[in-house]
């Protein structure tokens, strides 16, 4: 953006701000949002729109972060296991961007969305979110065989409020997850969070606050290296990045204190229709080039 006028400040950070709060509020950080505007909104080439919101991702992950550790409201060791998992597909993923067109792009990115969006939308309602001195664990229908409870990992999380979450999931299978989502994150410039927080709820069980908590603290390691590589391929407008950033930093809080008094349904049907949304555009600006 080479002209930036003071309504055009206005509008990034008005986006930053919106995005941080919605993005952190479903543990996604926000940059599914600000990549696919960049793109149809201020019409920044599909390269530079990835890289400036990656940027973003990590400022809003770094705020969001923050506070969920001081809330004690995440898994520790997931985290750390995620987080590793997913820096080889970063990498891969910024690679991977430079191989392909902008309409493809335009069109991969709004697929992936929409149908995420779907899946979401179409999945059966979360009936709890936190079990104050209760257990969730693996539904009824998985196997029970030995060797299947022996990759299984217990959970205990307790939160600053003293609320209680123990949870069952599958762990060697939620790192493997964690390794391709990370892939998103470099070629996609979004994170991995609108991706990886459905998997923590629908397909391996943690609760909604912890996989929120879980989902964006992991996300500031991968995001940070994902933006070093962007910025050394000049596939960064550092402006722009900063001022989107710095609403979403401001965002990142407001939608950590907002996510504590939104019922769990509520939260993902939110999600899923801005998925949807946001996809259905892209595919269309994609078909458009």
């Amino acid at each position: 953006m080479d002209d930036l006028t003071p309504w055009l400040i206005i509008a990034l950070l008005i986006l930053g701000l919106g995005a941080g709060t919605y993005g952190v509020l479903i543990g996604a950080a926000g940059g599914f949002i600000v990549a696919p505007l960049l793109i149809i909104v201020f019409k920044v080439d599909h390269e530079i729109a990835v890289g400036t919101s990656l940027i973003t991702v990590f400022l809003a992950s770094a705020s969001g972060a923050v506070s969920f550790v001081r809330l004690r409201q995440i898994d520790v060791r997931a985290t750390i296991l995620f987080t590793i998992a997913s820096m080889p597909g970063a990498v891969l993923g910024v690679v991977g961007l430079g191989y392909v067109t902008p309409s493809l792009f335009h069109i991969l990115y709004g697929f992936i969305l929409a149908l995420l969006g779907v899946y979401v939308l179409l999945r059966p309602p979360i009936i709890s979110d936190c079990q104050n001195d209760k257990s969730s664990v693996i539904p009824e229908d998985l196997p029970t065989r030995r060797w299947y409870q022996n990759i299984n990992r217990t959970s205990t999380v307790i939160t600053a409020n003293n609320d209680t979450y123990t949870f069952t999931y599958n762990e060697p299978m939620s790192i493997i997850t964690n390794g391709i989502f990370g892939f998103s994150a470099g070629f996609l410039g979004m994170g991995g969070g609108p991706i990886r927080t459905p998997a923590l709820i629908y397909l391996f069980h943690f609760p909604l606050m912890i996989a929120i908590g879980t989902s964006v603290t992991s996300q500031v390691f991968l995001s940070a290296i994902g933006s070093a590589i962007h910025v050394w391929d000049n596939n960064v407008d550092i402006i722009p990045a900063l001022l989107i950033g710095g609403g979403m930093v401001i965002g990142a809080q407001i939608g950590v204190r907002t996510s504590r008094s939104i019922r769990p349904n509520r939260l993902m049907h939110l999600l899923s229709l801005a998925l949807i949304g946001i996809g259905l555009q892209l595919i269309f600006s994609g078909v458009a080039l």
